[in-house]
């Protein structure tokens, strides 16, 4: 090959070079974004167990589906690469990794919400508790735990190790309010409530009704059928 016909084929080949060197870019870019979505996934189905670690009632369906499609749509956009190369930075695939995105934070802000929903309903049952048990003595321990509660309800945890300490002091603080000493058929009543067994005919009595009355319980009962 001559001189002349061997910088004619280099040149030829520039635009092929030029185009291989961006699109090497541009799998470089995707390749982290596409790292990102899978971490992101996997948070969020940890995330998940653990709420439900601590509250197995939870509604988080709508988390698990947006995971799901997330999933699905990231497998599809991962073959789809490994078909054809030249998918790497094209708009369509580029919309793909947008609505990837978007569906990890549809979990994640589902998880979020969830998580927020049940913890307002337990404290919602704490905090008037919170300041009949601060006039009684030898209390502190009590108002010290339900506080520390208070304080860990903003985000989700986010170990297995946060998410069982987070269930075994809502359920301390539970049988610790169970055995207060309150005084009357009101203190009497609530420590039932508190352990889930008291009768919804005991509301009937005035002095009940009085201690609800006095203290702003009612509030925070609710009424269950059967057992």
């Amino acid at each position: 090959m001559t001189l002349i016909s061997e910088l004619k084929l280099r040149i030829e080949n520039l635009p092929k070079l030029q185009k291989q060197k961006r699109n090497n870019e541009k799998a470089v870019s995707l390749s982290q974004l596409m790292e990102d979505i899978f971490n992101d996934l996997a948070q969020s189905i940890n995330q998940r167990r653990l709420v439900l670690t601590v509250f197995p009632e939870a509604d988080l369906k709508k988390t698990i589906d947006a995971v799901k499609q997330s999933k699905k749509q990231a497998d599809l956009l991962f073959r789809k690469l490994q078909e054809d190369f030249d998918e790497v930075g094209a708009n369509d695939t580029n919309q793909k990794v947008i609505k990837v995105r978007e569906k990890n934070k549809e979990a994640k802000d589902q998880i979020g919400k969830e998580w927020k929903r049940c913890v307002d309903e337990e404290m919602k049952f704490f905090s008037p508790l919170e300041e009949i048990v601060r006039s009684l003595p030898g209390c502190e321990a009590i108002v010290a735990n339900i506080a520390s509660m208070q304080n860990r309800t903003t985000t989700p945890p986010l170990t297995l190790g946060a998410a069982v300490k987070f269930k075994d002091d809502l359920a301390q603080i539970r049988v610790s309010l169970g055995q207060l000493k309150l005084d009357g058929l009101g203190g009497q009543f609530l420590k039932k409530a508190v352990n889930g067994c008291a009768l919804a005919k005991d509301l009937l009595n005035k002095d009940v009704q009085d201690f609800l009355d006095a203290n702003g319980l009612w509030d925070i009962l609710t009424i269950r059928v059967g057992r």
